[in-house]
């Protein structure tokens, strides 16, 4: 297994640990970047050292994972409750497997014909005909018998079903190297997503953005921006409201209760739920806490609740039978693994507790998207069904559709910004990108909001 570091700026303190495929090594993918992270390629998999991959990431306060093609069971040998989050894109934990990977009459047949045509023939299959001219500008550069080893011992190596680690398991809808029908089968239990139209190479760059939040710059935007956020962030206020509605219409009290409140923002939520007289008040956020606390002031002249700046993820994965309600509302689209906070959030519940969360579905913001192709990851009321395991029994749900208009292109970038929220790309923009935003929106644009909303009970 060889490593090669192919971002890095002084003073990053998290990292991607990025497992490319067979025949693959570091020269395709030297352009992938994320601003605070330094970013690592793992290839050559004829051997698997899984303490030089602890040693290496060390040093890191947050370390990502995303793994591809046979990098997908390199990977499920090494990680852990260790990183922030873990991604699976076109590969399987069992490597060659007639049913739940690679089929092994491919790969002997692949090893048996290797040849420098048949591995041109190989790229151009793992590619669809447009979209991996950045790949075929800067091919692998190893010898064939090198190759040869490596896919011999990937073939003789017997690998593992997948860890309960993963987070996320994307299968491309088009996969000519592994069958799409063997993904499904690997990752049964894990609700994967498919990418529409998709080959087995993907636009790494775009899951890297969209999924892997650099929390240090949301931490940022939002003290920033966290006065004009109360200001103009009018459909999270009501997003809060209608929280409260449903938490209403099942019964659930707040009275006498441990409170946590994932992201308090302003203190939307706050606001309605704290004249019902908790016992307590526990408030995490990534934003700076004295910043938050003085406008909740402002409204809350009582609040005597606990604000903490930190990350919500980390601090509930440290909490066991604490709070009676854990409320979220507007937060967890930014998280890094979704399903590993439904997780905690049932270990930190105490028997009976609820889980009330405000989010956002599919199809938010799909006005910019569609056009810059990078966001957030949004997922439909089914996935939060299907992944918040045994513990957490959904017992209401409710999805809403919020259009708002805009006189013209600049307001909808203003939109985002005094609220922010930038649903866009994780990167900074610049003078040219919000330029060509602007030329390529229509004269009277839109902005869609799906919010969704699900209340869990303990079991």
């Amino acid at each position: 297994m060889r490593r090669h570091l192919i971002h890095s700026a002084p003073g990053n303190r998290s990292a991607i640990a990025f497992f490319a495929g067979w025949a693959m090594d570091s020269t395709p993918f030297r352009k992938l970047h994320k601003s605070g992270y330094d970013i690592y390629l793992f290839y050559d998999y004829r051997t698997v050292e899984p303490e030089l991959y602890t040693s290496l990431f060390r040093k890191y306060e947050k370390v990502a994972v995303v793994a591809w093609s046979f990098g997908v069971a390199v990977a499920n040998r090494l990680i852990s409750t260790r990183e922030e989050t873990r991604i699976a894109v076109n590969g399987t934990a069992q490597g060659v497997d007639n049913h739940c990977g690679l089929p092994k009459p491919y790969n002997d047949l692949t090893l048996k014909r290797l040849s420098p045509e048949t591995l041109d023939t190989f790229y151009h299959k793992v590619f669809a005909d447009d979209e991996g001219d950045w790949f075929f500008s800067s091919l692998p550069q190893r010898p064939l018998d090198e190759l040869a080893a490596e896919l011999r011992t990937l073939g003789e190596t017997e690998f593992t079903s997948p860890s309960p680690y993963w987070d996320k398991a994307y299968i491309s809808e088009y996969d000519k190297i592994i069958p799409p029908v063997n993904q499904f089968n690997s990752w049964r239990e894990f609700s994967p997503e498919v990418i529409a139209d998709g080959a087995h190479g993907v636009d790494f760059q775009k899951i890297i953005d969209s999924d892997i939040v650099n929390k240090a710059v949301v931490a940022q935007r939002f003290t920033r921006k966290a006065r004009s956020y109360e200001d103009n962030a009018d459909v999270q206020r009501d997003m809060a409201a209608e929280l409260m509605r449903l938490l209403d219409k099942n019964g659930i009290s707040i009275g006498g209760k441990d409170i946590l409140e994932v992201g308090i923002g302003t203190g939307f939520l706050t606001r309605l739920y704290c004249g019902r007289h908790p016992s307590s008040v526990t408030a995490v956020d990534l934003a700076d806490s004295e910043t938050l606390t003085a406008i909740i002031a402002d409204a809350l002249p009582d609040f005597s609740g606990t604000v903490l700046t930190a990350d919500a993820e980390r601090f509930v994965a440290d909490k066991t039978d604490c709070y009676d309600v854990i409320l979220t509302a507007s937060t967890i689209q930014w998280f890094n693994s979704q399903r590993l906070f439904l997780s905690n959030c049932a270990r930190a519940l105490r028997k009976g507790g609820v889980l009330a969360i405000a989010t956002f579905a599919p199809g938010t913001f799909h006005e910019i998207t569609e056009i810059t192709r990078s966001a957030l990851t949004y997922y439909p009321i089914e996935w939060y069904r299907q992944n918040s395991g045994p513990s957490l029994q959904l017992a209401d749900c409710k999805e809403d559709n919020i259009i708002l208009k805009f006189s013209d292109p600049r307001r909808v970038l203003e939109h985002i910004s005094l609220t922010g929220v930038n649903a866009v790309s994780h990167q900074p923009s610049t003078v040219s990108h919000t330029i060509s935003l602007l030329r390529r929106l229509p004269d009277e644009p839109t902005l869609t909001y799906n919010p969704i909303y699900l209340i869990f009970k303990k079991i």
